[in-house]
């Protein structure tokens, strides 16, 4: 057993080049702002109950390292505290956003920054070039003469040879202003795709002797939970196949957070929901993903386990709204289809927003009716 200062120390998630191999580098992007609940560090302990001459324990034999489970609680961050100057690469990634991506199953790198607005009418906004932005990704544009107001946007079709048009799923907060820039956005997406390899978890404690890092990692579930009036938060729960105790390098000392947190879900800060591009009222919204994974059983894998695959993942969001009045247009049933329900958050900051939207959502459970 081990005791140390309680919540002095480090942690860093990260990518590994390849499932096998722990990550032994985090540099300050990877450093999480992070509540957790460490997991239990245990080997499995293998008996067989053989029958023996008197009442003495049967022989244990040390088994795999595999099955540590360690839960994380944060803040959403954006990936710029500065106005960005380009458009965000994987080297922009935050540990909420690799989180993201090991959960839904794939990211892209939007191309807009550099862009200006060429023109705007609600919803389509033409970028003054021939620049391309993928379809289903998030641009946001300047909205006032003032560098306070952006809004939000993701894109439905795109045309145009010199011009690109943007044909967006919703209207923008307010109209787009010609000649501001417009800027791109990492865009996470459900997908089908594996983990290309696996993620590694450095856990550094307030003692040198005190370093830890969990590997062969992947995510089983990721919720983000959106209340106004209080900071957007993200949690997630991650499974390993691996560990090491290193016993060196521990007590990180002084060190800051290079991303900046995102303030309170308010409308002075650019946060907004709605459907079909109509504002709704809501009380509270959570977004989840749950991924079932499998571990592959591999004989030449240091702990039995080769990588995780994940065999389904599943996204829901669950919001509570108010309802305008008691009837079926305004209580949906199951089943029902709701098209474009999309959440901005801190929209009037570039480098530091985030955007969610499912294109289509399909009620699932209609909850009680109460006071």
């Amino acid at each position: 057993m081990a005791i140390h200062p309680s919540k002095l120390g480090r942690i860093a998630v990260a990518k590994q080049s390849a499932w096998g191999t722990k990550q032994t580098s985090f540099p300050s992007s990877t450093f999480a702002e992070v509540e957790v609940v460490m997991p239990d560090l245990a080997r499995e302990a293998l008996m067989t109950e053989a029958y023996r001459g008197m009442f003495h324990s049967h022989r244990i034999k040390a088994g795999s390292r595999e099955g540590a489970t360690m839960s994380l609680r944060m803040p959403l961050h954006g990936y710029s505290a500065s106005t960005p100057t380009g458009d965000p690469t994987s080297s922009d990634q935050t540990v909420e956003s690799v989180l993201l991506e090991y959960a839904m199953g794939a990211v892209l790198f939007n191309t807009a920054t550099g862009n200006t607005v060429g023109a705007y009418s609600d919803p389509t906004l033409t970028l003054a070039s021939a620049a391309a932005s993928e379809v289903g990704t998030a641009i946001m544009a300047k909205t006032s003469s003032s560098e306070t107001q952006h809004s939000i946007g993701f894109i439905k079709a795109q045309s145009g040879t010199d011009d690109k048009v943007l044909t967006l799923t919703s209207n923008l907060a307010n109209a787009a202003i010609v000649g501001q820039p417009v800027y791109g956005s990492i865009t996470h997406f459900i997908s089908s795709n594996q983990p290309a390899q696996g993620l590694s978890v450095e856990y550094m404690g307030a003692d040198s002797t005190s370093r830890i890092i969990l590997f062969d990692g992947c995510v089983g579930s990721l919720k983000i939970t959106i209340s106004p009036r209080e900071q957007p938060m993200l949690e997630a729960e991650l499974h390993f196949a691996d560990f090491e105790l290193l016993g060196t390098g521990g007590n990180p000392g002084q060190y800051t957070f290079p991303q900046p947190q995102l303030p309170a879900a308010i409308g002075s800060n650019g946060t907004r929901m709605m459907i079909n591009g109509v504002a709704v009222d809501s009380i509270s919204a959570e977004f989840e993903v749950a991924c079932e994974y499998v571990a592959v059983g591999n004989h030449s894998s240091s702990e039995g386990v080769s990588k995780y695959i994940i065999s389904d993942r599943t996204v829901t969001l669950n919001v509570t709204t108010p309802a305008s009045s008691i009837n079926d247009s305004a209580v949906h049933a199951p089943g029902v289809e709701l098209d474009f329900l999309q959440i901005d958050l801190n929209a009037n900051v570039p480098g530091q927003a985030a955007a969610l939207l499912i294109p289509k959502a399909i009620v699932m459970e209609q909850s009680t009716i109460g006071d």
